[in-house]
C-alpha cells in the first residue's frame, strides 16, 4: 500500500478524531468509542512510520496522538495523579525506551573513571599540581571526616543542601545543554566528573580510607546523584544527535520531535540532584556505623535499578 492509499482508507478515522478531541462536550457514545479509536491511531502511526512515509503524514498523526493521548490519560486529573502517573508510567517508560543513550552516558563514565584511576596509579605527583592531595585528604581522611561530622549543625545542614543542589544541578543542566553543541559539553561534563571520581577512588584506596569513609559517604547519594548526571548526558547525546541526524526531517522539526520525546527525563534530572543534594547534606555526614550507611545505600541502589527495569511494565505499555 502506498501513501496515498493509506491515506485514503483512514482519512474518515483521523477526521472523526480531529472533530472529537475539538468537541468540548462529547456525547456518550462517542466517549465511550474513542479508546478504541485511538489505539487504531497508534497502530496508524507505527504503520507509517514502518512504510516511511512523508514526514507532513507522520508529524499530522503525530500530533493528533499527542492530542488524543492528552485527552485518553490527562484531562481534568489531579495534580496528584499526574505526579503518579508521571513517576509510575512516564519517567521508567522513557528510561527503558532510552536506553541506547543511557547506556552510552554510562559507558562513557565508567571509561572516565578508569582513566582518573589510572592516571593517579602511573602519575602521583600531578595531584599535588592541582591541590587535589590536600583537598581529598581533608574531606575523606578518617579523623578529619569525623570532626567534621561531630561539628556540623542544623542551620549548616540546610546552607549545604542549598549549595549541593545548586552544584549538581548545574553540573546535569551543563551536561543535558550540551546536546546543542552537538554534544561536545556533554562529554566534557562526563569524562570530567568521571575522571574526577576515579581519582578520588584511586586515592582513598591507596590511604586506605575506602571503606572507613568514601564508600559510606558516598554510597546512598551517588544512587541519585549519578542517575541525574547520566540521565542529563543521555538526553544531551540524544538531542546533539537529532540535530546531526536529522534524516528526512529538518532540524528544527526533527529536536523538537525528539524534545517531545525526552521530556520525561528533564524533570528526573532536577528531583534526583534534590534529592541526592538532601541525602549529602542531612544523611550522608552522620557519624553512624558503617554497616548501617552501606546498608542503606545498597538498599537504594537496588530499589531504583528495580524501578526503572520494572516499573510501568503492566499499564499503558502499548500507548508508548
Amino acid at each position: 500500500m502506498n501513501e496515498k492509499q493509506f491515506i485514503e482508507q483512514h482519512l474518515s478515522d483521523w477526521q472523526w478524531l480531529n472533530l472529537f478531541l475539538s468537541n468540548p462536550k462529547p456525547t456518550l457514545s462517542q466517549i465511550n468509542t474513542f479508546p478504541k479509536r485511538y489505539r487504531l491511531l497508534c497502530t496508524q502511526l507505527a504503520t507509517a512510520q514502518a512504510n516511511g512515509f512523508s514526514y507532513a503524514l507522520i508529524n499530522k498523526l503525530n500530533d493528533l496522538a499527542i492530542r488524543g493521548h492528552a485527552k485518553l490519560y490527562r484531562q481534568r486529573r489531579r495534580f496528584s495523579t499526574v505526579i503518579s502517573d508521571y513517576l509510575s508510567l512516564d519517567l521508567p517508560q522513557t528510561v527503558r525506551r532510552e536506553w541506547r543513550w543511557i547506556l552510552l552516558a554510562t559507558l562513557l563514565f565508567l571509561l572516565s573513571i578508569f582513566i582518573g584511576m589510572l592516571s593517579v596509579w602511573l602519575n602521583w605527583g600531578w595531584m599535588e599540581a592541582f591541590s587535589l592531595h590536600d583537598k581529598l585528604t581533608e574531606l575523606y581522611e578518617p579523623s578529619a571526616h569525623a570532626r567534621i561530622g561531630e561539628a556540623r549543625e542544623g542551620a549548616d545542614d540546610v546552607t549545604m543542601w542549598g549549595y549541593y543542589i545548586f552544584n549538581n544541578t548545574a553540573i546535569s543542566l551543563k551536561a543535558l545543554a550540551g546536546g546543542i553543541l552537538a554534544g561536545l559539553l556533554t562529554v566534557y561534563i562526563v569524562i570530567f566528573n568521571g575522571i574526577m571520581l576515579g581519582i578520588s577512588f584511586a586515592f582513598t584506596a591507596s590511604q586506605n580510607w575506602l571503606m572507613p569513609t568514601f564508600f559510606p559517604f558516598i554510597i546512598t547519594h551517588a544512587a541519585f546523584e549519578l542517575s541525574a548526571l547520566i540521565f542529563a548526558a543521555a538526553v544531551g547525546f540524544a538531542l546533539a544527535s537529532a540535530l546531526l541526524f536529522p534524516k528526512r526531517m529538518s532540524r528544527k522539526d526533527n529536536l523538537q520531535r525528539r524534545v517531545k520525546e525526552l521530556f520525561p527525563l528533564l524533570p528526573a534530572v532536577i528531583l534526583f540532584d534534590i534529592i541526592a543534594a538532601a541525602i549529602e547534606a542531612f544523611f550522608s555526614p552522620r557519624l553512624l556505623p558503617i554497616v548501617i550507611k552501606l546498608s542503606v545505600g545498597i538498599t537504594v541502589w537496588l530499589l531504583l535499578i528495580a524501578y526503572f527495569l520494572w516499573m510501568g511494565r503492566t499499564r499503558r505499555a502499548t500507548l508508548n
